[in-house]
């Protein structure tokens, strides 16, 4: 049951006390599920009341008033075993995706939560019910179909009802919400191809065509003109979008001076894009042959008219002369086209311009065109355009044509580099001055043209993306008015810095056992550019045989790697401007360690997911502060499920660290880098973390979570991929040099064997038998030619008793090889975090000073030197920690990686799903040995606790 349960009530007896009291309670046991609000409501939250749990509650409230004076009551709670219906946790929520999903996709997992610990089986409801959407009562899941028929046009969302029952009562329903995205689709152009004709006399800009554009989506088209074949004509057309945002209109502009004589089609190919898609569609023009027209001689013409001007005022400045090939003056018609200004002006037949009415510069246009028309007998037209200026008194401001301005540069533009050009209009007709205030460091301005151009360039990095300055207009009336406008300026980054690497050297580590395609770790960089410029990939200098980078920078196993080998690559990044720049080379020292002599399980009395990265930094950094000069390194994160003994109920998903030291951090630097990386033996680790026989941590590490310390391999351990013989460097050298004794004794044999069949003379036949005979006849006169002095001597019989082996020694052989003695207790070698070294030479294989043994195929097993034995643990289903025996077998589970920092990735250890970063894990066979000794516990000393911080990253 969730909701308020009690009301509490209280009186303050100061009547005049106006702000509200403040409330708070406690419970006993802490940590009930109980809130209260503003007004003194107690509630009861997720995850609710469980009688099974705690049937009893004690809940202490206090409230407080404005002035600092309390009250506590307590109230008392019996929780009543009643059944109450599976929540729904995760619920509701929404999820967009495209009408274009893959089927199959996963779209939603639903978290049941049942108070009582029942059983929850779940149903869906979707709306619409259109057999797109797919769900399991089992494992909760909500996917896709195969295939789906998602369309965003049909159906633009689907709302999902989720009810789950525990056999007796159901929980309330959740609503889960999937919103279908729309995908682009390319526009149309349904009026093309087409054919229009226009007259070779065309002179107005007129539209010819109409362009109907269609995009299914209801994007905005924007259509342009992409090609006019012949190319003379691209300036003869123009095409400007409609006012529905999907059409166009083309149109030829004013004047194209069409010549049927010498060009009678033009081809127009138009274009029509949504931002993505574009679309292309002909037009045809066909040019008519017409009358040719009377031309005006001068056109167009400017003309200054003062305000006021009378009636009938001849303007002379206009010259109304024309030609016409057809016709002559007599012929010719003159009128002043209709436009708002032509009541002003009049033509005469001599034919003059002419003032119809005077001009008020105050309340009529100051700058306008008209258009003077003259029409032969055949009804052809010209059109002669004058710009008219009406001058008035300084009585006006400078007004600026637009404000603010907007400009754009590079920030690799020199100084005087034009930016654009500003104008300021004077209704008066002054003249106009520009300036800058206050004086930049960076833009000015000409005083007369108003071009504003750079005093030097501009750097993006330190300036930002833009600059605005202040642009004043002067007039040259009496007195002298200003006028003033913005300008924004935006800078253009230009790829002027190379990625930079955050580090010059990475010192990484990785199980030698590690699958392909492992993630190991990532490199970062940064780049000062923007944009573009600023987006870099990565990349090795040279391809490497055992790993590869992927663009983000992540570092991945690509070959099988070999034990105890240490790998050097080198990286750069390459940033995507053009040119590209390119960053300094970095190191990366990769060492492929042996997990079974080296890796420890650290269990934590934390959830995973409080394991933070914050909380990983503080714990490792808290290790390495207790254990000098040791590196603690986390391998991987797994979990475990942590059950009460009575109840077997869930109590927690505990964090399970696979951790392992390095001696110190002198291979930590790039200048040490060909020197060994000294890992610190996992019984050595194992002793110096623990104090007692139950792998407890020892008081010098309180405060870190930490409940259990054990390794990791603590029995037999199966190795499946290290071959000693085949995969170390030393071990193909001991295998040379066998083969090369075994061919020396074979050729030694083969020499005994002739020569003792020459001496013989039996048994040989052919070429041998001459060859023989040959070497007999030598020794027979070397014999004879020898001093008289020789005798041969006689052959002594060999003694039996001084060739019999001594096997007094030899001790019994067993299943796991000869007997040896165990080491005395002051003959163990511990060493306190990084006293003494491990030789990895031997990892995988059979060290020298070991027992040795050969198991069924002749592989090669190393049984380790004895960890500290210690008695069988109760706790956490731990075995007995005996000395690891290393065999070969197969089955090891596929890793799967991610993360930064210590190469940690966080997996289930309650099932066969354990997942590793960066390694993986081998099966275990558990033998065990009668024999039992108890090290000492290495004593340190150093303050216990965590380094401060608060977790801002969950692993």
């Amino acid at each position: 049951m969730y909701g308020q349960i009690f009301a509490v009530e209280a009186i303050d007896v100061d009547v005049h006390a106006t702000i509200p009291p403040t409330w708070g309670l406690s419970t006993s046991p802490p940590g009930g599920p109980f809130f209260i609000d503003a007004l003194g409501n107690i509630n009861v939250i997720p995850p609710g009341l469980n009688f099974l749990d705690q049937p009893k509650w004690t809940i202490t409230v206090k409230v407080t008033d404005a002035g600092g004076e309390s009250d506590t009551q307590n109230l008392f709670i019996q929780v009543s075993d009643q059944n109450v219906g599976p929540i729904i946790l995760n619920l509701p929520a929404t999820k967009n995706i495209s009408e274009d999903t893959a089927g199959s996709t996963l779209l939603f997992i639903v978290d049941p939560y049942d108070v009582d610990g029942d059983l929850a089986v779940c149903m869906f409801t979707p709306n619409p019910n259109d057999g797109s959407l797919e769900f399991n009562s089992t494992t909760y899941q909500i996917w896709l179909s195969n295939p789906p028929s998602l369309d965003h046009d049909i159906t633009s969302k689907y709302e999902i009802i989720v009810r789950c029952n525990d056999g007796m009562a159901t929980g309330p329903p959740a609503r889960f919400t999937i919103n279908i995205l729309p995908v682009n689709k390319p526009p149309e152009i349904l009026s093309l191809p087409a054919t229009v004709t226009v007259p070779e006399d065309a002179i107005n800009r007129a539209n010819i065509f109409f362009v109907d554009g269609y995009d299914i989506d209801e994007d905005n088209l924007d259509f342009s003109i992409a090609s006019v074949t012949p190319a003379s004509g691209l300036g003869k057309f123009f095409i400007s979008n409609a006012a529905d945002t999907q059409d166009a209109d083309v149109g030829i502009v004013a004047n194209p001076n069409f010549d049927y004589e010498d060009i009678n089609q033009y081809i127009i190919v138009i274009e029509a894009t949504d931002g993505e898609f574009t679309a292309t569609g002909t037009l045809n023009v066909d040019i008519t042959d017409v009358n040719e027209p009377p031309v005006f001689f001068i056109n167009p013409q400017t003309l200054y008219l003062n305000e006021n001007e009378p009636a009938n005022t001849i303007l002379n400045s206009v010259v109304l002369s024309v030609t016409d090939p057809d016709d002559g003056p007599a012929n010719l018609t003159f009128a002043v086209v209709n436009s708002p200004e032509s009541p002003f002006f009049k033509v005469s037949a001599d034919p003059w311009l002419k003032v119809r009415k005077p001009m008020d510069y105050e309340t009529d246009p100051t700058r306008f065109q008209i258009q003077v028309s003259v029409t032969d007998s055949a009804s052809n037209t010209d059109h002669l355009i004058i710009d008219v200026h009406l001058v008035n008194l300084n009585d006006n401001p400078p007004i600026f044509t637009m404000d603010p301005y907007v400009g754009t540069v590079f920030e690799s533009d020199p100084g005087g580099t034009s930016v654009l050009v500003v104008s300021a209009t004077d209704a008066d007709g002054d003249s106009i001055v520009y300036d800058i205030e206050p004086d930049s460091l960076y833009i000015e301005v000409d005083d007369i043209t108003g071009e504003v151009r750079l005093k030097q360039p501009l750097n993006r990095e330190t300036l930002g993306g833009m600059i605005q300055v202040t642009v004043i207009a002067t007039d040259d009336g009496d007195p002298p008015l200003t006028g003033e406008s913005y300008i924004n300026i935006t800078i253009k980054d230009v790829n002027d810095n190379a990625p930079v690497l955050t580090k010059e050297f990475y010192n990484w580590e990785i199980r030698h056992d590690a699958d392909i395609g492992t993630y190991i770790n990532r490199v970062t960089a940064t780049d000062k550019d923007f944009g573009n410029n600023g987006l870099f990939t990565f990349s090795l200098l040279m391809d490497h045989v055992y790993f590869s980078i992927d663009d983000i920078g992540k570092v991945s196993v690509s070959d099988k790697l070999k034990a105890e080998m240490e790998y050097l690559i080198f990286c750069r990044a390459e940033d995507s401007g053009n040119p590209s720049e390119t960053s300094d080379i970095s190191v990366i020292r990769i060492d492929a360690f042996v997990p079974q002599l080296v890796l420890i399980n650290v269990h934590l009395g934390i959830p995973v997911t409080d394991f933070t990265t914050a909380k990983r930094t503080a714990f490792l950094n808290t290790l390495n502060g207790l254990y000098p000069p040791w590196q603690f390194r986390i391998s991987a994160v797994q979990s475990e499920d942590v059950v009460t003994s009575s109840t077997r109920r869930l109590l927690a998903s505990n964090a399970v660290l696979e951790m392992y030291a390095l001696q110190d951090d002198t291979t930590d630097n790039l200048d040490n880098v060909k020197l060994p990386k000294e890992f610190v033996h996992a019984s050595t680790l194992v002793n110096s973390l623990t104090v007692d026989d139950a792998g407890t941590p020892s008081a010098v590490l309180t405060g870190t979570d930490i409940v259990l310390v054990e390794p990791t391999y603590p029995v037999e351990i199966v190795v499946d991929d290290t071959n000693w013989w085949l995969d170390t460097l030393e071990g193909n050298i001991v295998l040379g040099v066998l083969c090369s004794i075994g061919f020396l004794l074979l050729m030694i044999a083969l020499i005994i064997f002739c020569w003792k069949c020459c001496c013989c003379g039996r048994g040989l036949s052919g070429f041998c038998a001459r060859c023989c005979s040959n070497l007999c006849k030598k020794k027979t006169k070397n014999l004879d030619d020898r001093p008289y002095e020789w005798e041969l001597q006689k052959k002594e019989e060999p003694d039996v008793d001084k060739q019999k082996m001594d096997t007094s020694d030899v001790p019994e052989p067993t299943e796991t090889g000869p007997k040896k003695p165990l080491p005395k207790d002051d003959e163990i070698p511990v060493t306190p975090y990084g006293g003494g070294k491990f030789d990895f030479r031997y990892a995988g294989r059979p060290h020298p000073g070991a027992p040795q043994t050969l198991k069924a195929k002749d592989q090669p097993t190393l049984i380790l030197a004895p960890s500290t034995p210690t008695r069988k643990s109760t706790g956490l289903n731990r075995t007995a920690r005996t000395t690891p025996v290393l065999q070969r077998r197969g089955g090891r589970v596929s890793p799967e990686v991610s993360g930064d920092n210590d190469n940690v990735h966080v997996g289930n250890r309650s099932g066969n799903d354990s997942i590793f970063n960066g390694s993986a894990q081998d099966d275990v066979t558990t033998t065990h040995k009668t024999e039992e000794k108890k090290l000492d516990p290495s004593p340190h000393t150093g303050t216990p606790g965590w380094v401060t911080g608060t977790p801002d990253v969950d692993v």
